[in-house]
């Protein structure tokens, strides 16, 4: 039963021992995209090592999935170990950005970077830490003891003299009540009117009120009321709001009727 899976991507060549031939299986494919129909059939929990391979200048082209290193999480032990060599010819600098994105997505983290004589780079991998997401229950506290305890306190502080009575904070003359309004003046507020003549279909009453302030009035005062301001014959333009003869039309002093 093999319990060590070796992944070869592109021209690299893996290396391993003869202990590993035996029990180590070795795929070698040309990227990571082409290791899902390479992927073999594993019992779950059941490798206790994963190393990939790659060249550190094909980093790039080859390691093109970084979702394809969390489909090999199920079948590894809670303490298997992980590999990432990058073999180097030279000391040019490789490219880690997709290998720590993968690691990020898979659950994983880098815990060092080995740098080797031959230029090569190992990265030593493991799980991180799992939290746990349960819910405790509460202490089970005396809340009635510590009740107690705090209104004894309380009773040392708070005095009855330094309460405050609410009925006393409302006066007689409180914002509250409702103003006083003259029911004169509001009629005088809501008059439709406006201080005009009655309408011709008036159903207020204001037309039989005006008639009957006319009818009290004689020829004599009505004349003197009309000279009061002198402006009374020159139409509506120039008469006062009080006018009698607002809405009559212009006519010459003496010549009302």
């Amino acid at each position: 039963m093999q319990t060590k899976v070796v992944l070869a991507l592109g021209n690299v060549v893996a290396k391993s021992s003869k202990e590993d031939s035996e029990s180590a299986l070795t795929i070698t494919v040309a990227s990571l995209k082409d290791i899902e129909q390479n992927r073999p059939q594993l019992p779950k929990q059941s490798l206790k090592s994963l190393e990939i391979w790659l060249l550190s200048s094909e980093v790039p082209s080859v390691y093109n999935n970084p979702l394809e290193l969390a489909n090999w999480i199920p079948f590894l032990q809670q303490t298997a170990q992980l590999k990432i060599i990058l073999q180097s010819s030279s000391n040019e600098k490789a490219s880690l950005e997709p290998i720590h994105t993968s690691l990020l997505l898979s659950g994983l983290k880098a815990t060092s970077e080995e740098h080797c004589p031959s230029n090569d780079i190992i990265l030593h991998v493991e799980r991180k830490a799992r939290t746990s997401t349960q819910s405790r229950p509460l202490q089970n506290l005396n809340r009635n003891k510590n009740t107690v305890q705090l209104n004894d306190a309380m009773k040392n502080v708070v005095d009855d003299d330094d309460l405050i009575d609410e009925d006393d904070l409302l006066s007689g003359n409180d914002a509250f009540q409702p103003p006083n309004i003259d029911p004169n003046q509001q009629k005088k507020n809501v008059d439709d009117c406006g201080g005009r003549q009655p309408c011709d279909n008036c159903t207020c009453g204001r037309a039989e009120g005006k008639m009957l302030q006319q009818e009290q009035l004689t020829e004599e005062e009505l004349l003197q009321k009309s000279s009061a301001c002198g402006n009374c014959p020159k139409g509506d333009a120039f008469r006062c709001a009080s006018c009698p003869f607002l809405g009559k039309p212009a006519f010459q002093p003496g010549e009302e009727h």
